[in-house]
């Protein structure tokens, strides 16, 4: 159709993440802090111009959702077509059940899933996929001291250096986690996958934004 160009891009993970993909195709930076519509871009998938569609044409708001199941628990791993808000465990029975009692399930894929505390959460509109791992799957390799390979800053797609936010974010360092960009992390988990010392990376980035806001809101509040 005019206007529509196909492209191909390598399937070179994380290439799907949205920064990365913008930048792929047009050599555009989304701004530290800031979002696609900054630099004009609006990223879509598949599914969400899909549903767009069908919303104009009929009116129905969205209902159902399109989940990956896998894992080495389930019985069926496959793709499974579901109401928003049906409960994980429900899902799990319907697409077949599992060979083995979970050990963890994941929202999202193996590298950027959030852990499940309660099984018996809902299926919410931002979920793609379900990951219910057995117990070998879900055994955690233990933590071992930073040989300063410098790995995980080779590894970073956001050119940030994970083994310094690392350390910020555990002695709760905020004003070195603003400085050295903590909320441009796209927790992409490519550091914590690369780490030869096996540290807990994802995490503890994660722990670091979320001090950091927790910071900047008490902050705020104070100002009023």
């Amino acid at each position: 159709a005019e206007g529509i160009t196909v492209s191909r891009l390598p399937t070179i993970y994380p290439t799907g993440a949205e920064k990365m993909m913008i930048y792929s195709l047009t050599g555009k930076v989304v701004p530290s802090g800031g979002l696609p519509h900054d630099i004009g871009v609006l990223v879509l998938n598949v599914s969400t111009v899909r549903f767009i569609y069908k919303y104009l044409e009929t009116g129905m708001p969205l209902v159902r959702k399109r989940l990956t199941l896998d894992g080495s628990a389930l019985k069926r791993p496959g793709n499974v077509n579901i109401p928003i808000g049906a409960v994980i465990t429900d899902v799990i029975a319907e697409a077949g059940g599992t060979i083995e009692e979970p050990a963890k399930i994941l929202m999202g894929g193996p590298m950027m899933g959030v852990a499940v505390d309660r099984p018996d959460t809902t299926i919410i509109k931002q979920n793609n996929a379900i990951i219910v791992f057995g117990h070998k799957e879900a055994a955690i390799p233990p933590e071992t001291q930073c040989i300063h390979c410098a790995r995980c800053v080779n590894a970073c797609p956001m050119r940030l250096m994970p083994t310094n936010l690392d350390i910020m974010a555990r002695n709760r360092d905020l004003d070195g986690l603003e400085q050295y960009h903590i909320m441009d992390c796209i927790e992409c988990g490519c550091c914590s996958y690369v780490c030869p010392a096996k540290r807990y990376l994802v995490q503890s980035i994660r722990n670091g934004k979320s001090a950091l806001r927790a910071y900047k809101t008490k902050m705020k509040e104070a100002a009023q």
